[in-house]
């Protein structure tokens, strides 16, 4: 799915002017210092903040154009985000967790469970499944959460800097896994551009 971002976004009082534009399937990585407004833009481009100015598509459709009744919401786009923070439901188990999204969606049960699985056992976390999040270390949480991002596959896949607290060894085979989905992927990672394969550019916010 394209991207096609011209405008400017912001938090509060903070603004930063934006043009980005991403072909279907193509893996972009953002870095910039602390307030640069990288997670804003993940923000912005996942619905859960609007535009201050200009216009956001999504292939053909305009999902934000600075207007209110323009602004398509959060739960309505074909956009998936995995946050350096996982925010884990503590009532729920790990499975029922990344299961959340396809049950609202409209999933059955079967087919839920089925890919909740599968999206923990990519991520390595299926010994995870009946744990609550009580019991989860960082580490094992952000494998549930990034579980939790891949599971829907949506064409658009958004991640801001997941795998903070994964061990080493893992982390470099997770970030494979970000780097070779299908999705259109927005990726902000402060790993070495030639740590992260099939990325095809490398966007700087100063």
């Amino acid at each position: 799915m394209e991207i096609e971002l011209a405008g400017v976004i912001g938090r509060g009082g903070f603004r930063v002017p934006m043009e980005l534009r991403l072909d279907s399937g193509a893996t972009v990585i953002v870095r910039g210092p602390n307030g640069a407004g990288k997670t804003t833009l993940l923000r912005t481009l996942a619905g859960l903040d609007a535009l201050v100015d200009g216009n956001l598509r999504l292939d053909d459709r305009v999902v934000d154009d600075g207007r209110a009744d323009a602004f398509v919401a959060a739960h309505l786009r074909p956009v998936a985000m995995a946050f350096q923070e996982p925010r884990l439901f503590a009532h729920l188990d790990v499975v029922s967790n990344v299961a959340f999204g396809l049950r609202s969606a409209g999933l059955d049960k079967a087919t839920t469970r089925s890919r909740a699985l599968d999206a923990l056992e990519s991520t390595g976390a299926l010994d995870l499944a009946h744990r609550r999040p009580a019991e989860l270390s960082g580490g094992q949480a952000q494998r549930v959460g990034l579980a939790r991002a891949l599971a829907p596959q949506q064409p658009i896949l958004l991640v801001d800097e997941p795998l903070s607290a994964v061990d080493s060894e893992v982390r470099s085979e997770l970030r494979h896994l970000i780097a070779t989905q299908t999705a259109t992927t927005v990726w902000v990672s402060h790993a070495d551009h030639d740590a992260v394969p099939s990325v095809e550019r490398v966007v700087t916010l100063d």
